[in-house]
């Protein structure tokens, strides 16, 4: 996790990912948001070269993502509260 989406807290763990990956004959996805961490193009040149297709989700109004933005916000409140008592 990172305070801002940035390239490294978005390709490090896809990079990981990739290269756990079973070989298969099936095509494969990465499917995100339209966020900018996710149109930089050494990672649609990374998931190219894995023949790995990116897909996004359509633009839409923050309603539709309500309930997803509000868990994560509030598991980014719990887990710095964690982090903050272990500093104390």
């Amino acid at each position: 996790m990172s305070n801002h989406p940035d390239f490294n807290s978005v390709f490090s763990p896809i990079k990981e990912a990739i290269l756990k990956l079973p070989k298969t004959n099936f095509k494969r996805f990465f499917h995100s948001d339209q966020g900018v961490h996710y149109q930089i193009k050494r990672l649609n040149k990374y998931l190219k070269k894995n023949h790995i297709t990116q897909s996004m989700s359509r633009k839409a109004p923050c309603v539709d993502n309500a309930v997803i933005e509000s868990f994560f916000h509030r598991l980014k409140i719990e887990i710095g509260n964690k982090l903050n008592t272990k500093e104390e």
